[in-house]
């Protein structure tokens, strides 16, 4: 398969994703644009110079692509930016080549303008690319009743990722839970939970956005600054991890969850749809029902009392893992659904 990927953020090394992606696809190519993180807190900086940069990169790596003699058989973004790029590319050099979107959320706005200008932008961005990547099936399902685009296929792939190993965790004084994550987190009813108990909670943040309404407690910690390796650690020398949720529609969660189940955590998750896909209550992780502060206090306090239960979890969830999220996992589901992509064209 002559797969193009854009990776705007990354450098041209030899990454987990690439190796996967190559042991499977020797013939696959990267567009390496190694730009820095964007920093959606610095909304005039993301506006005016990331993005702007971000399409500038997607608009080159398609000039490379579509350019040459070796045309590519499919090209594959991340960012709605990058397939705007790529369109423009393709109409320009007139190369019909699909482009496939992995990891579309969309989220809805409080402002009925807002949302609704939205919407109209990504039905237009959308409709440009053969296949939309989603992380849960409710979400592909919900975007084909919202945007009705008839050429494009929304499709879902189990998420996954490669978590490196922190190394053994450092020895702390006093045991602790640890929750993380932005989006969509529910930390103010967390909070209020953990005003009722005798345990110490860490909340790694940096979205104010996301801790409006927490109390902030003797018991409670906020790290604001906590990232790669430190952030890693944070969750491996934890006792259990929590994620509560607000959302109910789109991805949030994920990402926190399969780190914790790659580092053998047991983590206590608010169940929802887009959840509900990446585990078995009590078996690899431990669901509770979105708001409730009863609910979630009984959670953390079974779990903490419980060490057979928590250890259980924590084990078949490192193996749920391996099995289904790791890199390798999550690529060769990725290429499945492309695959399937490009054969139903071919058969049309």
């Amino acid at each position: 398969m002559k797969a193009h990927f854009l990776q705007p953020f990354a450098h041209d090394f030899v990454s987990p994703f690439v190796r996967e992606v190559r042991r499977r696809w020797p013939e696959a190519t990267f567009g390496f644009g190694a730009l820095p993180a964007l920093n959606y807190r610095k909304r005039v900086r993301l506006y005016f110079v990331d993005w702007p940069r971000l399409l500038w990169f997607a608009l080159k790596a398609g000039r490379r692509a579509f350019a040459g003699g070796a045309r590519p058989d499919v090209v594959v973004a991340s960012s709605h930016l990058e397939v705007i790029g790529l369109a423009l590319a393709r109409v320009i050099y007139r190369q019909p080549v699909p482009i496939v979107l992995i990891g579309f959320i969309f989220t809805p706005r409080a402002s009925a303008l807002e949302d609704t200008m939205r919407r109209a932008y990504f039905q237009a961005v959308l409709g440009r690319a053969r296949a939309v990547v989603c992380f849960s099936s409710h979400e592909a399902q919900r975007y084909r009743s919202v945007f009705h685009l008839k050429k494009t296929e929304f499709i879902s792939v189990p998420y996954g990722q490669h978590v490196w190993d922190p190394g053994p965790p450092k020895v702390s004084g006093t045991s602790y839970v640890l929750s993380a994550g932005r989006s969509g987190r529910d930390y103010a009813l967390l909070g209020t939970v953990f005003a009722t108990l005798p345990y110490e909670l860490h909340i790694i943040c940096d979205a104010e956005d996301a801790l409006r309404g927490l109390r902030l407690l003797p018991n409670v910690s906020v790290l604001h600054q906590c990232y790669a390796k430190e952030y890693l650690e944070q969750i491996a020398g934890a006792e259990l991890v929590v994620i509560p949720l607000k959302d109910n529609d789109i991805s949030a969660g994920q990402m926190v969850l399969l780190q914790a189940m790659a580092l053998g955590k047991a983590v206590v998750i608010t169940r929802t749809p887009t959840t509900e896909e990446y585990g078995k209550h009590l078996e690899t992780l431990y669901f509770v029902e979105r708001g409730s502060m009863e609910d979630l206090a009984q959670a953390i306090m079974h779990l903490k009392r419980d060490a057979r239960l928590r250890a259980s979890i924590a084990r078949k969830a490192r193996e749920h893992f391996q099995e289904r999220y790791s890199m390798g996992a999550f690529v060769q589901h990725l290429l499945d659904a492309i695959d399937g992509v490009l054969s139903r064209d071919m058969t049309n």
